[in-house]
């Protein structure tokens, strides 16, 4: 069995393009409904067949969209953000009142060194 590393995950979350900015109460519901998805979530699977376990778990708003990081524990860098990417496209097909809102960016931290991706 490989050795696990802990990995914090990142990601930027955007509205339908056509929405206007938050508001206070439509990003209280934005992050209410993330952090409760999340918070739900044990482990995750990335599409290559990882599995990933969620140990923590913050999700912040603002009038453009959200951020939320994940900190998991998995056997890569590569396959802790698959796992965490595809958490959270699941997260936004399933969610009624997150229809539109799209994954723009996710970004993985090990230590002071980082992995971007689009």
């Amino acid at each position: 069995m490989p050795e696990l590393g802990t990995f914090a995950v990142t990601a930027t979350l955007a509205p339908p393009s056509a929405a206007a900015p938050l508001d206070r109460l439509q990003a209280e519901g934005v992050a209410t409904l993330l952090h409760r998805a999340l918070s739900q979530a044990r482990e995750a699977v990335g599409p290559d067949g990882s599995v990933i376990t969620v140990m923590d778990r913050w999700v912040g708003t603002h009038p453009d969209g959200a951020m939320l990081a994940v900190v998991v524990t998995g056997s890569s860098a590569a396959f802790a953000e698959a796992a965490v990417r595809a958490l959270v496209e699941h997260i936004l097909t399933t969610s009624a009142p997150l229809e539109g809102w799209r994954l723009s960016e996710t970004e993985v931290r090990v230590g002071a060194s980082a992995r971007s991706g689009r």
